[in-house]
């Protein structure tokens, strides 16, 4: 349920592109993820850069951390509600559905459950959240445990701090 837009053109009237936002503006453990997980759907999961990249970055728990990604992977295309957009490898922008699990593994770093129980509800199937919510943790947790900080979650902030505008009815 994963798929990568290599080669494909996006059916009319559908957004796949989340509005101003690139792998410029990622964090370096953001845009690894990205990197990684772009590769992996591209079927280049055996490339030796990813392997080399993830030792040094992650040390000895390089090995463990690019398994746990897999894992993460291999659950969310099975648990998939639709088909997941990925650009290709060197794609400069960020698909919805990238920004989405960028987001949900931010939750997990933030220890924030409504949103990560959120962002599951809309990915994934009711039956397969519990493994997802797992593997996110344990992703996270890894990340997390090599100062690769995901950027905080905007959702939550920008909700309890946002102006309410009042709603005025014209007749």
């Amino acid at each position: 349920m994963l798929e990568d837009h290599e080669g494909e053109s996006p059916e009319p009237g559908r957004q796949e592109i989340a509005p101003c936002l690139g792998v410029l503006g990622l964090t370096y453990g953001e845009h690894l993820l990205l990197w990684t997980l772009r590769r992996l759907v591209a079927r280049r999961g055996s490339c030796p850069l990813i392997a080399h990249e993830f030792t040094e970055v992650f040390g000895e728990d390089g090995e463990e951390t690019l398994s746990i990604l897999r894992i993460f992977l291999s659950l969310l295309g099975t648990a998939a509600r639709r088909r997941l957009s990925f650009g290709h490898p060197g794609w400069p922008r960020v698909t919805s559905d990238e920004q989405r699990l960028l987001s949900l593994i931010s939750a997990a770093q933030v220890d924030n459950a409504a949103l990560l129980e959120a962002h599951l509800a809309w990915l994934a199937r009711i039956e397969a959240r519990r493994p997802l919510a797992l593997a996110t943790r344990g992703l996270a947790a890894a990340f997390a445990e090599h100062d690769l900080g995901f950027s905080p979650v905007a959702a939550a902030s920008s909700a309890a701090t946002a102006p309410r505008t009042p709603i005025r009815l014209v007749s």
